[in-house]
């Protein structure tokens, strides 16, 4: 019996709406795993999760369609059904949010250092969910890992297998995609165009079969070339047979990987293999991919003691550098974008003092979504900034820019500008740069002051990311004050030819020997009285020219006075509150939220008239992640929910 057709709505027989409510419960359930797995990512990554969302309009909806009656009103099943669709739509666009903020390096290094390996059900939900949003490079790459990990055999094996023939797969897989779409999308006999995406596919799969050495694994750039032939097929790569034969070629071309680094170096072999997922990377179609591994080999390396006389090592060094130059594009192959451009043009001016060098850098991390490429491209240079995850500065919890920590990292990054280049020159420093380190540390301490006190009022997640922030500052504060000392000691030079011959002393006679005891506390004192002198002569002089070469370097602790909230308007919603010379920091409750913006607006100006020790002329205030969200100053009332504090606030 065909379906009842009234108003152009179709009325599906129950059979059919037994179906549909099957295929919305299961996407639902899809969609709740794949929330759950993203929260678990964000976690590892420090990030605070969102909250669950909230799927009671979806329970009554599915409930609702369960129950229609068979002669029910078509309008009722139109409205369910598009009310079930819609909450999914918007579910969909919030985990899409969250996801753009993850990359596929992320997932991949979650789904390898699990205690146990994830269940199939979560990889399943995870193919869905990336293969139902806009194709992209990103999309791409993560459905492909998702779907990979769910058809081969378990993690922790090196030679990983497919668990169903290349047909029975293509065959699984059709019917998959057409249960997620709840209509069949791709006919079973494969076109002509279909047919030779296939056939180059196997063709390198047909290669990784006949390379016999790691060396010729590497110089014939197979990885590379596979990653570029996957991105570009855009939406043809989500055909069943394609999939079927990428999964395929996959798992082909990792084996050969981990066989011929094998056969070359076991035991490094056997660190790598540990570390990371290196041969699912390698073919990557994500752009950031590339940096993230050499991070990762970098990480490796790092425990690495080799000595260049051993054979061996020569041979583990230059396993090394191939293992580097995996998956790297060919020169010539991109043009380098124009903030690429414009930052080599500023590093290559050496004229230039350090914070000019890096203007164009410092200037995107003002950007809301900063170029994170040129950002670790630079830090690739110093492998003292390789270590640093930039997820720990860039962004708060619901993904606004994170002003502070954003200074913070400005400040290490040119920090380590001036140590690495400045510091290392044997002349003495001009005054401009004297003046650039002085700024340095000075902005660093009192920085440091402001997130210290952040952490002591923030929820435990944002002080596990505050905490690093503020560790990393310190430690490259650090670095640059030993730095100065060892490039104060060297300037100094005081070699041994400059200190004065040792006067030849009298072997005193048998005949003075009672004179000699006499005079003994006499001359021991006037010895040690005159070795004191001559050290405090010396420390004089070292520590005048210090002073002379670096100035007043390293500042005193700056005034912190620490105010009561019960004193201040509004105080029960505040939780601390503190000056810093002429800015008063406060972070309030949630109920400050609540408040309409006028109420906020007078509450900022009774606070700046606060009686403090002080006259203020700058209040800021934060909520417990520490997210500035009020200020006031000279420059006016800021009550927006995202917004820079301004300079004299934070590095005064």
């Amino acid at each position: 019996m065909p379906p009842t057709v009234t108003n152009e709505i179709i009325i599906e027989e129950p059979f059919q709406i037994h179906q549909l409510f099957k295929q919305l419960s299961e996407e639902a359930i899809d969609l709740r795993i794949t929330e759950k797995f993203l929260a678990e990512v964000e976690r590892r990554m420090l990030k605070v999760s969102m909250s669950a969302f909230n799927i009671d309009i979806i329970k009554a909806a599915l409930q609702k369609l369960r129950d229609l009656p068979k002669d029910g009103s078509p309008m009722d099943f139109w409205q369910v059904d598009f009310q079930i669709k819609q909450e999914f739509q918007t579910w969909r666009n919030i985990l899409e949010k969250r996801d753009s903020k993850i990359e596929t390096y992320h997932l991949r290094r979650f789904c390898d250092t699990t205690q146990e390996p994830l269940d199939n059900v979560v990889y399943s939900a995870l193919a869905r969910f990336y293969r139902s949003l806009e194709h992209s490079g990103v999309n791409q790459s993560k459905f492909d890992l998702a779907i990979t990990r769910l058809f081969a055999s378990d993690r922790g094996q090196a030679y990983r297998t497919l668990r169903l023939n290349r047909s029975e797969l293509t065959e699984h897989l059709h019917q998959l995609f057409d249960n997620w779409d709840g209509k069949k999308n791709y006919p079973l006999e494969i076109s002509k165009g279909t047919a030779e995406i296939i056939e180059k596919i196997d063709e390198f799969i047909d290669e990784a079969g006949t390379l016999v050495s790691f060396d010729e694994l590497v110089k014939c750039n197979l990885f590379e070339r596979f990653r570029i032939f996957k991105q570009s097929l855009g939406q043809n790569f989500y055909h069943p047979a394609v999939v079927s034969a990428a999964v395929d070629c996959n798992l082909a071309v990792g084996n050969t990987f981990h066989a011929l680094l094998g056969n070359a170096n076991e035991n490094l072999h056997t660190r790598v293999k540990a570390t990371f997922d290196f041969a699912g990377a390698f073919h990557d179609t994500s752009p950031n991919t590339q940096i993230h591994i050499s991070e990762i080999l970098n990480e490796v390396k790092i425990h690495e003691t080799l000595d260049s006389k051993s054979p061996e090592n020569q041979e583990l060094r230059y396993l090394w550098d191939l293992l580097e130059h995996i998956g790297v594009e060919p020169e010539g192959s991109t043009q380098p974008d124009q903030a690429q451009n414009l930052l080599d043009s500023n590093l290559s001016k050496k004229s230039l003092p350090p914070q000019d060098r890096i203007k164009s850098l410092l200037a995107v991390l003002g950007e809301p979504e900063p170029n994170t490429k040129l950002l670790r491209d630079y830090m690739q240079k110093y492998e003292s900034l390789r270590v640093l995850d930039l997820n720990d500065f860039l962004h708060f919890s619901d993904e606004n820019a994170d002003q502070l920590c954003r200074k913070a990292l400005s400040l290490i990054l040119w920090a380590e500008e001036i140590r690495e280049n400045e510091l290392n020159q044997p002349k003495n420093l001009p005054v401009t740069i004297r003046d650039e380190v002085k700024t340095v540390l000075r902005k660093s301490q009192t920085l440091a002051d402001h997130l210290q006190l952040l952490i002591e009022v923030s929820d435990t997640p944002t002080q596990n990311r505050l905490l690093i922030v503020s560790n990393k500052l310190l430690e490259f504060r650090l670095k640059l004050e030993r730095a100065i000392v060892r490039f104060s000691n060297r300037n100094l030079g005081i070699s041994k030819s400059e200190t004065p011959n040792e006067e030849k002393k009298e072997v005193p006679s048998v005949s003075k020997v009672k004179k000699v005891e006499s005079a003994v506390v006499y001359t021991q004192t006037k010895s040690w009285v005159f070795a004191l002198l001559l050290l405090g002569v010396l420390v004089s002089g070292l520590t005048y020219y210090i002073t002379k070469q670096l100035g007043d370097i390293v500042p005193a602790v700056q005034e912190v006075e620490k105010i009561d909230t019960k004193a201040l308007p509004k105080g029960e919603m505040m939780r601390v509150a503190y000056r810093k010379k002429n800015a008063l920091f406060i972070t309030v409750q949630d109920e400050w939220t609540k408040l309409s913006k006028a109420d906020q607006k007078e509450t900022l100006e009774n606070l700046l008239n606060y009686p403090a020790k002080t006259k203020l002329e700058v209040v800021v205030i934060t909520n417990g992640a520490g997210k500035p969200i009020g200020q006031i100053s000279a420059e006016g009332v800021n009550t927006s929910d995202n917004f820079q504090i301004v300079e004299n606030a934070v590095l005064k």
